[in-house]
């Protein structure tokens, strides 16, 4: 008596199936390590548009003052007193997963100039952003001119 050798159709099914769930793993796995990593890379600059209005302004670059322009879109680094179109230096638009979901700045303004020399702020208080995924981050900013990610 002579058997065929082989896998059975059921067999074939039950393999297929098992690399699907486990391929979906791993496929949402790196989905939200990629959303996280939008969201850090979004608070990175907006740390360093602060960070760069600050040292510009402290170093008298042009003789000006230099800001920046929070909105729920994204932030602008501006030259001048306070926002003008004309004036704008750089431009950041947020990942389209990513958004302001807050901003409370003690003045009533959505931006923050800096006072040459000392690098004093104007404005104080926070941002949060948020993403799809329900992740978070404040940025909090300070009169004295220090950034603080939370």
């Amino acid at each position: 008596m002579s058997y065929i050798k082989g896998f059975t159709l059921m067999e074939l099914i039950v393999v297929i199936a098992m690399m699907a769930v486990i391929a979906s793993m791993v496929f949402l796995s790196f989905f939200r390590f990629g959303e996280g990593q939008v969201l850090k890379s979004d608070v990175s600059t907006v740390a360093s548009f602060f960070e760069e209005a600050k040292i510009s302004t402290q170093a008298s670059k042009d003789a000006s003052r230099y800001g920046v322009l929070f909105s729920e879109e994204g932030v602008i680094l501006f030259k001048g007193e306070s926002y003008n179109t004309s004036l704008e230096i750089k431009n950041h638009t947020f990942h389209r997963s990513v958004r302001m979901s807050d901003i409370n700045l003690t003045e009533g303004r959505n931006e923050i100039v800096f006072k040459r020399l000392s690098g004093e702020a104007d404005n104080e208080g926070e941002i949060i952003l948020s993403d799809d995924g329900g992740n978070s981050i404040t940025i909090k900013f300070h009169y004295t001119g220090i950034v603080e990610v939370i």
